[in-house]
């Protein structure tokens, strides 16, 4: 009975990593030709929490995402060729302890949700 636990457990972390993250994420995508810089902001004061680079699609770095974001309200801003000009942005949306969301960048350079 013992080994079966031991096994059990040997199982879960091969299927789910040793580290256990109960805090949100974002997945992006990119679909668009223009490589992306991605900002998460907080909503209340405009303070960059993370940004992600996303190369051009299709290449490995076309996906990336935001991870163990706490609690609270944000956006995302959008930047093509890694540029100073906001191609498009999210509306507010409030993220709770375990929350995930996914988005993707369309050929025109906007953000939608998947």
């Amino acid at each position: 009975m013992r080994h079966l636990g031991v096994l059990a457990g040997m199982i879960f972390l091969l299927f789910f990593g040793c580290r256990l993250s109960f805090d949100g994420y974002i997945q992006i995508y990119n679909y668009d030709e223009h490589d992306y810089r991605v900002e998460l902001r907080r909503q209340p004061d405009d303070k960059i929490v993370e940004t992600l680079d996303l190369k051009r699609y299709p290449r490995f770095e076309s996906m990336d995402y935001f991870e163990d974001i706490p609690e609270g309200w944000y956006y995302l801003s959008v930047f093509r060729d890694m540029g100073d000009t906001e191609t498009d942005r999210t509306t507010a949306f409030f993220m709770e302890e375990d929350d995930r969301r996914c988005y993707l960048i369309e050929d025109d350079g906007t953000i939608d949700p998947c």
